[in-house]
């Protein structure tokens, strides 16, 4: 199919069935974006293109704003009539996380961009990569009621942050005065008929622990062998935190701790890919003498087992490596010091809220390993319901630091976001979901960080909800959106629209 024009962007947009989908007025702007790579960071494509529709195929545009860190107000005035309500902020953010199956479960001729979805019992899915669904929908929502003149509404702005799966930087970063807006809906969840009303906050913290490498004995003879752990399930270190998924560092430190110096030489240790995802492989390079490779798959059938039914699919594969003049190997100590501390690190649920039920209150989520020729560099991501809490977790993360002898650099992350039960805004969201529907949201508060929190903390005047369609996989391989989701969503929030005063 040819391309269409590049709405400002830089890429051909290739249209494909997606755009066919109802309602056809956000599925063609997703349809759209699934040709424009958004990984946070990288936003400035899917800039142009959202100012591309404001400029040229929205309506009753009164004005447009870029701040410094990127993100973009759009302002649209009210429907005839409706000209005396409270200006409502309708927020998304343009990044996505950028997550692709490991390389040995990829279609040969693989391509990263386009994305091409498939439907899938009544879902839209990415198979081998994130759809990128969290938060495109919302955006192509935005969208859709930008060039809507159907949609009653009083006075709008529509907010489309940068940077938000890599640490809320562009909610963070929001200037007091940007925003005019009484009322903030937050277009992040991701389950229709919930409307989420607080959240945790969180924080993010960098170990660099020193290593030591000394050369490789010639004798006895070594081989050099990549052992992999993959096709672990991972999730969002938030929302999945509670499933007890394998982590994938985790299991790979916990089999090399069973085997002794003098019976492997480790070369090298990575794993992860971001703070927000739980990770899904990590690798060890290793020098092995006169060893039987079947011990290790022995020790990973033992560790497996302890998941065998929240990530069955979980596997080892071991290849040796021919091409690899390898020297330099870790000195015992730092051997000791290196899987040591990976293995008292915590990871997973720390806490369970004692005033909901079955609502974490504190977790952990070890993200991502990297080695170079001078030190091991760990990353973490610890949340929480209470502020003292995530004071705990850092000063247990400080402590571990300074008995390995590690640098810890701490990066203050966002509050936590106390519910509002009585607000006006979330009445109104209840009585009209009621009334369309004929039964009652679910009203929750979730184990992740919302941005609309995050702007809270900024306006704290504002009244914020977040609402959505379902999806599931957000942040992995595997993302999808349900299709009828989408369209009843819609439908809710033009009718809520309508009714904020």
């Amino acid at each position: 199919m040819a391309p269409q024009i590049d709405g400002g962007c830089g890429y051909h947009i290739f249209p494909t069935f997606v755009s066919e989908l109802e309602p056809k007025e956000i599925w063609k702007h997703f349809d759209s974006i699934l040709n424009i790579p958004r990984g946070s960071g990288e936003e400035d494509a899917i800039r142009e293109y959202v100012l591309w529709v404001a400029k040229n195929t929205a309506t009753r545009m009164r004005d447009l704003t870029i701040d410094d860190v990127g993100n973009v107000i759009i302002r649209k005035s009210a429907t005839l009539g409706y000209e005396d309500r409270t200006m409502v902020t309708l927020q998304s953010h343009k990044d996505m996380v950028n997550t692709i199956a490991d390389e040995e479960s990829l279609p040969k001729g693989f391509e990263p961009f386009p994305i091409r979805p498939i439907m899938e019992d009544g879902w839209l899915v990415s198979k081998y990569r994130t759809l990128g669904a969290d938060n495109g929908v919302g955006v192509c929502i935005m969208l859709a009621i930008m060039e809507s003149e159907s949609v009653v509404h009083g006075p709008l702005e529509f907010l489309f942050t940068v940077d938000e799966e890599t640490g809320l930087t562009g909610a963070r970063k929001l200037q007091s005065g940007f925003l005019k807006g009484k009322y903030l809906l937050n277009l992040d969840s991701e389950e229709e008929g919930v409307i989420t009303i607080g959240c945790a906050g969180g924080a993010r913290a960098e170990l660099r622990l020193p290593i030591e490498r000394a050369v490789l004995p010639s004798s006895p003879y070594y081989k050099i062998f990549t052992l992999k752990i993959s096709d672990c399930k991972g999730g969002h270190s938030g929302l999945d935190i509670h499933l007890g998924r394998a982590n994938a560092i985790k299991v790979l430190a916990q089999i090399l701790r069973e085997f002794h110096y003098d019976q492997l030489r480790l070369i090298h240790f990575e794993g992860g890919s971001r703070l927000n995802v739980i990770p899904q492989s990590a690798s060890a390079t290793i020098a092995v003498p006169r060893m039987e490779l079947q011990e290790f798959i022995d020790v990973f059938m033992i560790v497996k087992g302890q998941y065998k039914k929240v990530d069955p699919d979980m596997k080892l594969t071991i290849q040796e490596t021919h091409d690899m003049d390898v020297l330099d190997v870790l000195t015992e100590s730092s051997y000791t010091k290196t899987l040591s501390l990976l293995g008292v690190i915590p990871h997973g649920v720390l806490a369970m809220s004692k005033d909901v039920k079955d609502l974490v209150e504190t977790s952990n989520n070890l993200a991502t390993v990297r080695m170079n020729e001078g030190e091991m560099k760990i990353e973490v991501m610890y949340r929480s319901l209470k502020e003292s809490a995530l004071v705990a977790t850092q000063d247990k993360i400080n402590s571990l630091a300074s008995i390995w002898k590690a640098d810890v650099t701490t990066e203050k992350g966002y509050g936590c976001w106390q519910p509002d039960p009585n607000s006006y805004l979330l009445s109104v969201a209840k009585e009209t979901y009621k009334n369309m529907f004929a039964k009652d949201p679910e009203i929750m508060a979730i184990h992740a960080g919302f941005e609309s929190g995050v702007i809270k903390a900024t306006y704290p005047s504002m009244e914020t909800i977040s609402i959505g369609p379902s999806m599931q996989n957000v942040h992995i391989p595997g993302e999808r959106v349900h299709i009828a989701s989408v369209a009843k969503f819609y439908s809710y929030l033009c009718e809520l629209l309508k009714n904020i005063q």
